[in-house]
């Protein structure tokens, strides 16, 4: 593969490994608070502790060449809570749709919360890495 194609996909990479760590908090998180509260309260609470992972993890290591960058620490965390807002209502909701009307129809009737939160998770992932490339961390 050419040089030029494997730099390119360097950050994106990064951020999917990392994101998978703080994706894997998330998930670790909502089961077990899933014993306790409903199903879309711990999502909620687990999406919190997964947004302060990979604010750590992306602010250092994701997008570590702009470090650099002339906005201030507030308006980069107003700016990471912004997308994160906007990924907890997309997580929610698909999740939501997805164990109550999507996995039902299709008679999938094991782990449908699993099945959903991992679902609604990855497909956060591509309007994350935009979001936070391009507005957070730019």
């Amino acid at each position: 593969m050419p040089d030029f194609i494997v730099r390119s996909y360097k950050p994106f990479l990064r951020f999917l490994f990392l994101g998978g760590i703080a994706t894997l908090v998330n998930l670790l998180v909502r089961f077990i608070l899933s014993k306790f509260v409903a199903f879309e309260v711990a999502i909620v609470i687990a999406y919190l502790v997964g947004m302060f992972i990979a604010f750590i993890l992306f602010k250092f290591f994701a997008f570590p060449q702009k470090k650099s960058s002339t906005r201030s620490k507030k308006s980069e965390v107003a700016r990471f809570i912004a997308v994160n807002a906007w990924g907890v209502s997309q997580t929610l909701i698909v999740s939501v749709v997805l164990v109550e009307h999507v996995l039902p129809f299709l008679n999938i009737v094991v782990y449908q919360q699993e099945i959903a939160h991992i679902l609604a998770l990855s497909l956060l992932t591509v309007t994350s890495y935009l979001g936070h490339n391009y507005f957070t961390f730019n």
